[in-house]
């Protein structure tokens, strides 16, 4: 998975939405990178659910390779939209993270 791509999805407001803009860049940066990678564990279980078990191992052979377009392709196959469930998670992330910080005010 591109975690850029996950955390250009996250940039859009979300420091500002969550009242973080007082933070320093650098930690700011880690804080994306760390919900970036958690949107990317969740699409990861939401694309483990999809599937049966056989196509869970032809899946996780393709990981091992590590051949991005190998991957996207056959998750496509699979009736997988990996950008567009990838930005849902990333949009359900937001919204969670949006209501937390408004429990803490």
């Amino acid at each position: 998975m591109d975690i850029a791509k996950i955390t250009d999805a996250f940039r859009t407001n979300i420091i500002e939405e969550l009242g973080l803009e007082i933070l320093p860049d650098e930690q700011k940066l880690r804080l994306l990178d760390k919900m970036a990678s958690l949107a990317e564990t969740r699409l990861m279980i939401r694309v483990g659910e999809k599937l049966s078990e056989a196509e869970r191992a032809e899946f996780s052979n393709l990981m091992t390779e590590g051949d991005s377009e190998k991957i996207f392709a056959w998750l496509a196959g699979h009736g997988i939209n990996v950008e567009e469930w990838l930005l849902e998670e990333v949009a359900r992330l937001k919204s969670e993270l949006q209501e937390q910080a408004k429990a803490v005010d």
